[in-house]
């Protein structure tokens, strides 16, 4: 239920039920997207990098050779980590993955 509320709030009352994850992932591709030019960023305490394409190591492998993507893990993140402000009270590798994330986006122009 607390799944569907925003839903219905974004999009109306005629939301209903739970989404069809299998035809999401047929369309979009699930773990293999089919995309290049894509930093994926995971933080290990994160409980959404589990559903990473980075999360297991073939399938890992597989888009990394798809497209120039490139994958930046830090191992004492969790979730939006990288957008934290540096300071010395992140000890997170945030600093190392920022300087990552932005030689990669200019290795893509």
């Amino acid at each position: 239920e607390w799944q569907s509320k925003p839903c219905q709030a974004f999009f109306g009352e005629g939301v209903t039920g739970q989404p069809d994850v299998s035809v999401l992932n047929k369309r979009l591709g699930g773990l293999f997207p089919g995309v290049s030019r894509v930093v994926f960023v995971n933080g290990l305490n994160d409980p959404w990098s589990e559903l990473s394409v980075a999360s297991d190591p073939s399938v890992a492998a597989i888009n990394m050779a798809y497209g120039d993507n490139v994958v930046i893990t830090m191992s004492k993140a969790s979730h939006v980590t990288d957008f934290y402000f540096s300071s010395s009270r992140t000890d997170f590798g945030v600093d190392i993955a920022r300087k990552r994330i932005l030689a990669a986006i200019k290795s893509f122009l």
